[in-house]
């Protein structure tokens, strides 16, 4: 993680309490070697960077999020992330169904979701809810962060899909 520690605003937690969830990300792309991957919720774009930095060259990563990365004052991101078209940001809610149809084959042909989204008990049965009308190319890896929060803990109990709590782990 060197090069991406000398980020402005990149936290140095990335690789200790509470950020080894970052590893595990690097592990993922690393082990999975996703072709699509999807992130929901931006925010600083630490994930994004992980992520991209670990996926093979040839993959392509969207996030997701309602707020332009440049609008969120401890973003990590710089112009040239984007560059490349390997990483791309739609602003978009995805808990409405009229904007996720808008992506939804994108979102089918997708091999690894990361949801960071508002924990808010309202957004993901709703992206849930929707998530369950895909086709998809070929079964993906859905991660959910922070399951543990108070907030998720309802939703992580009532996720019926097979789960694994990996929280351990990371």
């Amino acid at each position: 993680f060197d090069d991406l520690l000398k980020r402005r605003n990149m936290q140095e937690w990335i690789t200790i309490w509470p950020g080894e969830h970052y590893l595990l990300l690097a592990a993922l792309m690393q082990t999975l070697k996703p072709r699509r991957v999807i992130e929901i919720g931006t925010d600083t774009g630490m994930s994004s960077l992980v992520m991209r930095r670990f996926m093979p060259e040839v993959s392509k990563l969207t996030t997701f999020d309602i707020r332009p990365w440049k609008s969120v004052e401890e973003n990590v991101f710089e112009e040239a992330d984007f560059a490349d078209g390997r990483l791309e940001q739609r602003l978009v809610d995805l808990s409405q169904p009229a904007e996720f149809e808008k992506h939804r084959a994108l979102l089918e042909e997708t091999d690894f979701f990361f949801i960071d989204a508002p924990k808010d008990n309202v957004f993901e049965y709703k992206l849930l809810e929707l998530f369950k009308t895909l086709r998809f190319q070929a079964p993906p890896i859905l991660l959910y962060d922070d399951t543990r929060l108070p907030s998720m803990l309802k939703f992580w109990s009532q996720l019926t899909a097979p789960k694994l709590d990996i929280t351990s782990f990371g």
